[in-house]
């Protein structure tokens, strides 16, 4: 596997021609693989600028060529920071990295107690840029951080409220919305979860048959959602529902953030073949 990174990072390859592989690194395999490009004057920001893709989201599917140019300060000063202060091996709780590392179920707990770790750090929402309240890393420092954090097998961070409802919010928003919901995303304190798949409706949301029907100033949502991940430990839910059923199936859909805690809302467990609870059914009547 070694051989065919050092083959696919020569820099005499040209960018088009990249070798991509399906096997998993293993933690020795990637902590060597950080070792030789960082040992190398990369400048992955370039990298990802002409091809389009961050490192760190995508080494487990992609080796990337690169050009050898310098290392910029900022990329050497998150290395200074994240290695010399040892953050992650400080602050990453004995009891979640066994667990990552042998393969065990974690609980809500587990993932709760590293990510507000991160959160007080700043680094929790460590794709966010520095307006929204992130650290502003670059693509190359996030891959450092991805990588390092991966090494001391700490868990993934959960991408429901800071990758996917966060970013929504933060640019499409109103700024009470964002005053209400951002702060509590980047410390940590609310769990988010996705509500997208229905039954007989997966990657087809135009198929989708939750509605919400407007009432005054409020929505009335009735429907299901399947294969909903973590919703059994989550305080909000954002939702695809249909709020114009007059509309052609593509359009009429509407983005809704719902409390889970809301009268009306039924969360089921399916427990998968390994006998780990991680998805859901979710019920909404008169939600």
């Amino acid at each position: 596997m070694l051989a065919c990174l050092h083959a696919a990072l020569h820099p005499d390859n040209a960018l088009r021609n990249l070798v991509c592989f399906t096997t998993p690194i293993n933690a020795e395999g990637m902590a060597l693989y950080r070792q030789w490009v960082m040992s190398k004057a990369f400048d992955i920001d370039r990298l990802v600028a002409e091809l389009g893709v961050i490192p760190g989201e995508m080494i487990n599917a992609s080796i990337q060529a690169l050009r050898p140019l310098q290392r910029t300060s900022n990329q050497l000063q998150l290395l200074n920071n994240v290695n010399n202060d040892a953050f992650v091996k400080a602050n990453l709780p004995a009891d979640v990295r066994d667990k990552v590392k042998n393969g065990k179920h974690l609980g809500r707990d587990d993932y709760m107690r590293w990510q507000q770790a991160l959160g007080k750090k700043g680094w929790l929402v460590y794709t966010w840029p520095k307006k929204h309240g992130g650290p502003g890393f670059t693509p190359a420092e996030r891959y450092i951080f991805e990588n390092i954090c991966a090494e001391e097998y700490a868990p993934g961070i959960i991408p429901f409220g800071t990758k996917m409802v966060g970013p929504v919010i933060y640019t499409f928003g109103s700024e009470e919305q964002k005053a209400k919901y951002l702060p509590a995303i980047r410390e940590s304190t609310v769990w988010w979860c996705q509500g997208y798949s229905e039954p007989g409706s997966g990657s087809d949301l135009a198929s989708l048959r939750t509605k919400a029907e407007k009432q005054g100033d409020h929505y009335i949502v009735n429907g299901s959602k399947t294969w909903n991940t973590m919703g059994h430990w989550a305080d909000w839910i954002f939702c695809l529902v249909r709020t114009d059923p007059k509309a052609k199936p593509q359009e009429g859909i509407s983005f809704l953030l719902i409390d889970m805690k809301t009268p009306g809302i039924t969360v089921k467990p399916i427990i998968m073949m390994d006998g780990g609870h991680e998805v859901n059914e979710v019920f909404f009547d008169n939600v």
